[in-house]
């Protein structure tokens, strides 16, 4: 019965993901252009200390970009995943309310990265221009970077509406009892005119 739960649970991310990338085809497909900016407000981190030495967030002064390293203590030999949740905070709460979440081996995506075209291959690729984070896994121990990292245009869907967001990411090693990694908080606004 779980196993049926968990297949069905995937399918309808797949089908979510799947409805999202052709929205991105619709609205690239349009002509007019719609100005998009997104300013960060702040950002929360936290790492396990068995695996990272330090881990470091920094916003730009202008708020447009985000600088981020991490130090990994020693090589992981298993494949990492990630756990992202996507919230949105209406105007008139306090609560962020979620639109979306997901839950991927960040290894695998790496490893096809090239054969795919969807939303979480598109961030990832937007990840790598600004990092000398490694293209396959496992990771070995050492300094990796993202500098002045800024969403790429196209890479936040049209259909998104202005707002404040907040990005829950979690990275975590699932061969190892779920063991924490890093998680990083980012709260932004996202401004269109």
């Amino acid at each position: 019965m779980k196993a049926m739960q968990a297949r069905l649970c995937r399918k309808n991310q797949l089908l979510f993901i799947a409805a999202l990338l052709l929205a991105l085809r619709v609205e690239r497909s349009h002509e007019g252009k719609q100005n998009t900016a997104l300013y960060f407000r702040s950002i929360e981190k936290s790492y396990n200390p068995k695996y990272v030495d330090s881990f470091a967030c920094n916003i730009s002064t202008d708020r447009s970009t985000i600088s981020t390293s991490l130090n990994i203590a020693k090589n992981v030999s298993v494949d990492f995943w990630m756990k992202v949740a996507i919230a949105f905070k209406q105007q008139a709460s306090k609560k962020y309310r979620s639109i979306l979440s997901f839950n991927v081996n960040l290894c695998e995506v790496l490893r096809n990265e090239f054969n795919q075209q969807g939303l979480v291959h598109l961030w990832i690729r937007n990840l790598q221009k600004y990092s000398n984070m490694p293209r396959t896994c496992p990771w070995k121990a050492g300094s990796y970077y993202w500098l002045n990292l800024r969403p790429e245009a196209g890479t936040i869907p049209k259909f998104i509406s202005a707002g404040l967001f907040r990005i829950d990411t979690q990275f975590y090693l699932k061969a190892l009892n779920n063991e924490p990694f890093t998680n990083v908080t980012i709260v932004f606004e996202l401004h269109r005119d």
